[in-house]
């Protein structure tokens, strides 16, 4: 019989944790399927938020983080928060130092990335316009919590776990963002 050299190699679909467990563990392989499963979102989450050079110098960063946190992973721990958190605190550092240093914004600093719901992507480009500016001026509160609810599909739970929030301040959070993005909307109808 042959011998396995990981555990990602003996289940064709692991879960997330049980991937972060592996890769807690040293396997790269399991690291492997993991930045495949999540790249794509951490960088949308990343990219609708800063212009294109920052998003991608943050996701280097992210998964240089994410390696140095493997070992202080609880085993059984939901990882979809758990990775938003880092990127989350790694966005929350962008502005902060922003805001030290003021800079002109870029136009696509609240970019499309790549993880638009089929309903966002049919929207013509100057709803879209639209709904970036109505996001822009949010608070940073509010954005960040409508981002992972609308875009990156977290529930409030988890929102709140990544964030290191209780549940309820979170929702409160974006019922106030969500109430806000409607009048804005409403106000850029012609």
């Amino acid at each position: 019989m042959d011998k396995v050299t990981s555990w990602a190699d003996l289940h064709e679909s692991p879960s997330d944790e049980a991937l972060m467990d592996a890769y807690a563990r040293g396997d790269t392989a399991a690291f492997e399927r993991l930045y495949e499963r999540w790249n794509d979102r951490l960088f949308g989450y990343l990219a609708r938020a800063l212009d294109p050079t920052t998003a991608e110098e943050l996701f280097q960063t992210l998964w240089m983080r994410i390696h140095g946190a493997r070992r202080s992973y609880s085993s059984g721990r939901a990882v979809a928060p758990w990775l938003f958190a880092i990127a989350a605190n790694l966005r929350r550092e962008e502005w902060r130092r922003r805001s030290r240093r003021p800079e002109q914004p870029h136009p696509d600093a609240v970019s499309s990335g790549t993880a638009l719901s089929a309903e966002e992507t049919a929207l013509s480009a100057e709803r879209r316009r639209a709904v970036r500016q109505a996001l822009g001026a949010l608070p940073d509160a509010q954005r960040e919590v409508i981002e992972l609810h609308r875009f990156e599909h977290l529930s409030f739970p988890e929102i709140a776990e990544a964030l290191g929030e209780g549940v309820e301040a979170v929702k409160s959070r974006a019922f106030r963002g969500y109430k806000a993005l409607r009048v804005m909307l409403a106000e850029m109808q012609p």
